[in-house]
């Protein structure tokens, strides 16, 4: 039995053969699965040492992409309009809250307001959880079709603001011929569009080439793009490059953290993003690339080791600065920089060489001669490399410009000086103290533009942080001295000094770095000043060109990015040291900690980039797009469109015909012109001026002037022939002493058969009638008195006036004495000519009857008697004195009887009226009847203690108020009476754009007056 047992035993052992033969496979199976995860474990391990061995290539390229794709992210903003959603909820929004308003209202007619809004919330709030899928549906469509207005068919945006558009069409010839301009003339490139029918030559921005090759690249990848498609996004390309020289600039200095927080800045500052959003195709992208990609590579120059990388890193900093010059004509500013940098580099390194020798001589020791000392070969190091930087930029911009371009460069500070004199030497008005982006700011507004007082400040403590060692350990001496940075800087951004006189602030923005210089010539380590002297001097210069213009504020990102940058580097360096050593923390955690910690330096810069971005949206639409269009479709080729300057690339770009004046030709005598046309009550005279402008530009009067010799009395005869037809014109210039062919060559420019031609009033024109209405009522005498009198003696200038102007002695006197008392180019230019505005839109008058005082027998008795006038609400703050104030309540107008019209004017004490009297009369009164074959009627009432101009349209019952120079202007009669009492002037096309902006075109009726000759 026992046996039985054991062989059974043996006999169940063995059974599981078959079972047990599968087990091998079970091990290979596993043991496979044990190498697959060793080998995945090795792969991860093998990347593991893969990063830790290119940590630091891969961190610097991480801190180069982030900034880079950062400036790209917001900049791209303006290619889906995002704002567009906010728009559309707001509307939407309005336009239910409004429905259940005036439903509650004709429910409840007695509900106080109070309540009233309360429930239109409540129900409002209930409409959207009951229908809220409708309601953002409604939402999404809204919103598609704000952003449908300011995009073409193929659904892209059009460029942005109005530079850009220039910059288009010249791609578009470029591209198409290979030229800038319409023609070649004489081999040189022409704009017949500009300044028409004249002309004008026009060299290629580089600009224009940069907008084709992005174009045709983009185009491999993106079908059925069209050039402006593809123009669009070159601002952005340009502007998020700009973040790699200036990372590279910074990190220079002090770290990878510098260059980052710098690069950021770069990316997201507001006044770059601002200017260089995708969209924005203008050059001011350039204007901070190129500096910063210059004063890169010339500092790389000098921190380079080998001969031959020192030679080409100077050449290659001289031809970017040439290329610099093909895209802005303000290229040199940074090559003063640099040039003042080397400057100052030298003077410090000579100093301190004497002063070493000083010291040797007072120890009795032996001194070097200069060949001998340290100092020569930095010294002839620094002079071959900046010969070498300035010698390739001037062949560069000889060989685009000629050489004698490159020469004037001195001459560039002394003609931007005068970008704000008010009139300009020939007596014509300076334009340019006008145009927005030269608008003066002072260093307080410099300092908001830049981001505010805590960022500033940062700034400034940078640019003297640059003068402190960036890895040796930190002296009691540059402690003493950082700490005198601060609290000098922080009498910079205080309210005292930000509004100090110039000189006095950019005086004591230079202590900081002459403390620091002065500390370092006594110091044996060999700290390079260039860094900080790059900065300092950037910040002196661009800060100085600020108060010529608000947009140079942009030329000093750079400096004010490398100096926050330069800050947070630094004390990353120390205080990561320190922590390190004094606290016993591991570097690992310290490192990494505290540069997270220093960047919420940049959450705000980072947030304001957000709001700015979502705000870039185009000023084209297609209210405006198709207005051209049909300008373009439906005239002949050399038909030339006039307005105010504003535009005129628009105009050339899209209708594609030629201008009277634009954006490049603004600061010209037409500005004059266009501005007396618009503002003349005359249409004879209006249509004279068109005529000679469409007929030979300024020519006419240059040639004009060129036999009377006098400006001023060149001007008043123009004034006189504008008005004549030909015959009578030839006739008023023989009397001047004209030649039968003199009298002939002036007639053909300005009394010949015009070109077809349009004119544009639109709704920005209003808010901009003070400009064009100054321009246009320029008085000549008073420029000729205070440009060339000024600076004579009373008895000579009074002499003259009398003379020339046929001024009694008295007022000669008083001409002088009002001119010595002008401090101020702006002083002089209002001065010389007045700034008259609009005051309103149109008002709703409504008819009432009162009861007049009549006189009917010269006094003797007088009749109460009841009449129908309007009256027209106004409540305009005529002036206040304390807590008392005077208010042109409302304007009582008397069609019958206009002598009779008055002003309501209230006294107000605390806010409340005291009393109210009839008894003053609008300066002048124009009544604008209810048919037009009784025209308009002007009456002035002179000696009124007030400035007031209204309109009455008698049939609509409206009132209108503006300067008694704009009242009764052909502006006013095509603008807002919709030319009902033309007869030169047709309406062609009346579009309103989605945000209520209403663009009029006229056509121009030449027919009907004077005969011409061709």
């Amino acid at each position: 039995m026992g046996r039985k047992r054991s062989r059974r035993k043996r006999h169940y052992q063995e059974t599981p053969v078959e079972e047990t033969s599968k087990k091998p496979e079970v091990i290979e199976a596993t043991s496979t699965k044990v190498k697959e995860s060793d080998d995945v474990e090795l792969d991860l391990g093998q990347a593991y040492k893969w990063l830790v061995k290119h940590q630091k290539t891969l961190l610097l390229i991480a801190l180069i992409l982030i900034p880079l794709f950062i400036a790209g992210y917001y900049r791209a903003y303006p290619a889906h309009l995002p704002i567009t959603d906010s728009w559309a909820e707001g509307s939407v929004t309005q336009y239910y809250q409004n429905q259940l308003r005036g439903q509650l209202k004709q429910d409840f007619p007695n509900l106080p307001d109070a309540n009233l809004n309360e429930r239109v919330s409540q129900q409002y709030n209930e409409l959207i959880k009951n229908q809220s899928e409708i309601i953002e549906q409604q939402i999404a469509q809204t919103s598609q079709s704000f952003k449908e207005r300011m995009k073409n068919d193929a659904g892209e945006t059009y460029l942005l603001a109005i530079d850009p558009w220039v910059y288009y069409m010249d791609s578009v010839n470029v591209n198409d011929h290979g030229y800038a301009g319409e023609v070649l003339v004489d081999g040189e490139p022409r704009e017949m569009r500009a300044m028409a029918p004249l002309g004008t030559s026009v060299s290629t921005n580089i600009h224009v080439y940069i907008n084709i090759w992005v174009w045709k690249i983009l185009s491999i990848f993106v079908g059925g793009l069209s050039l402006m498609g593809g123009a669009f996004w070159t601002p952005l390309i340009i502007a998020s490059l700009s973040t790699i020289p200036a990372f590279f600039l910074a990190r220079r200095k002090a770290g990878n953290l510098a260059g980052f927080v710098a690069a950021i800045i770069v990316a997201v500052h507001g006044a770059y993003l601002n200017r260089t959003p995708a969209g924005f195709s203008d050059t001011d992208a350039y204007n901070v690339f190129f500096p910063l990609l210059v004063a890169w590579l010339f500092l790389e120059a000098f921190e380079a080791k080998e001969l031959w990388k020192k030679v080409a890193l100077s050449a290659a900093a001289g031809l970017a600065l040439g290329v610099y010059s093909m895209a802005w004509v303000g290229y040199w500013y940074i090559l003063y920089i640099l040039v003042f940098v080397i400057i100052g580099y030298l003077l410090f390194t000579v100093i301190k060489q004497l002063y070493s020798n000083y010291l040797l001589k007072q120890n009795n020791k032996t001194t070097k001669t200069w060949v001998e000392t340290g100092a020569w070969p930095a010294i002839k190091n620094t002079l071959i490399l900046t010969a070498i930087f300035i010698f390739v930029t001037g062949l560069v911009v000889s060989l685009r410009y000629g050489l004698q371009t490159f020469l004037n460069v001195p001459m560039q500070i002394l003609s931007f000086s005068q970008l704000k004199v008010a009139a300009n030497p020939n007596l014509w008005p300076n334009v340019l103290t006008t145009v927005a982006e030269l608008n003066e700011v002072n260093f307080a507004g410099v300092v908001g533009n830049m981001g505010g007082k805590f960022l500033f400040w940062l700034a400034l403590i940078g640019s003297a942080a640059a003068l402190l060692p960036s890895k040796d350990k930190l002296k009691g001496k540059d402690i003493l001295f950082l700490g005198l940075s601060v609290l000098i800087t922080l009498f910079l951004v205080s309210d005292k000094l930000l509004n100090a006189s110039p000189v006095t602030y950019l005086f004591t923005l230079m202590l900081p770095l002459t403390i620091g210089g002065i500390m370092l010539i006594t110091d044996k380590r060999n700290i390079d000043i260039k860094f900080a002297l790059l900065l300092l001097i950037w910040f002196v210069a661009t800060m100085y060109a600020t108060t010529k213009g608000v947009r140079f504020t942009l030329v000093l990102v750079p400096a004010f990015a490398i100096s926050i940058g330069t800050l947070l580097g630094t004390l990353h360096t120390h205080i990561s040291r320190l922590l390190a050593k004094e606290l016993e923390l591991p570097r690992k955690l310290v490192i990494p900690v505290l540069a997270i910690l220093l960047c919420l330096v940049l959450v705000a810069p980072v947030k304001s980039a957000h709001n700015i971005a979502l705000n870039e949206i185009p000023s084209m639409n297609d209210a405006w797009y198709s207005s051209l269009i049909g300008i373009k479709e439906n005239s002949a080729e050399n038909a030339i469109i006039t307005s105010w300057w504003d535009f005129g690339h628009w105009f050339k770009a899209i209708a594609e015909r030629p201008v009277t004046f634009d954006g490049g030709s603004q600061n010209t005598p037409m500005a004059h012109w266009v501005g007396k046309l618009l503002l003349t009550e005359d249409e004879e005279e209006s249509i004279g001026i068109l005529r000679m402008l469409d007929c030979g530009s300024r020519t006419a009067f240059e040639r004009l002037e060129e036999k009377l010799v006098d400006i001023v009395y060149t001007k008043k005869v123009m004034d006189e022939l504008i008005l004549l037809d030909y015959d009578d014109a030839k006739e008023r210039l023989l009397t001047e002493g004209l030649s039968e062919e003199e009298a002939e060559y002036v007639l053909e420019r300005s009394h010949c058969k015009p070109p077809e031609a349009f004119f544009i009033t639109s709704q920005d024109m209003v808010g901009k009638g003070g400009v064009w209405g100054h321009f246009g009522s320029w008085d000549f005498e008073k420029a000729y008195i205070y440009n060339r009198l000024r600076g004579k003696t009373q008895d000579a200038a009074v002499t003259e006036m009398i003379e020339k102007f046929n001024y009694t002695e008295e007022y000669a006197k008083q001409m002088y004495f009002e001119i010595k008392g002008i401090t101020s180019e702006s002083a002089a230019n209002s001065w010389i000519s007045p700034w008259p505005g609009y005051s309103s839109g149109w008002i709703g008058c409504t008819e009432q009857i009162v009861t007049v005082n009549r006189s009917d027998d010269g006094g003797e008795t007088s009749v109460l008697e009841n009449k129908s006038v309007a009256v027209c609400p106004t409540n305009i703050n005529l002036g206040s004195n304390n807590a008392a104030e005077a208010r042109a309540d409302a304007i009582i107008i008397d069609v019958d009887e206009p002598e009779n019209s008055r002003i309501r004017i209230g006294f107000y004490q605390g806010g409340i009226r005291q009393s109210q009297n009839d008894l003053s009369q609008p300066r002048k009164l124009v009544i604008a009847h209810k048919n037009s074959e009784d025209g308009l009627e002007t009456f002035s009432f002179e000696g009124q203690g007030n400035n007031m101009g209204a309109t009455y349209d008698v049939e609509n019952k409206r009132l209108l108020l503006a300067d008694p120079l704009h009242t009764g202007s052909i502006f006013m009669q095509l603008f807002y009476l919709n030319g009902k009492y033309n007869e030169k002037y047709e309406l062609f096309s009346d579009k309103t754009s989605f945000n209520g902006q209403r663009i009029i075109v006229w056509k121009v009726n030449w027919d009907g007056g004077e005969e011409t000759e061709e």
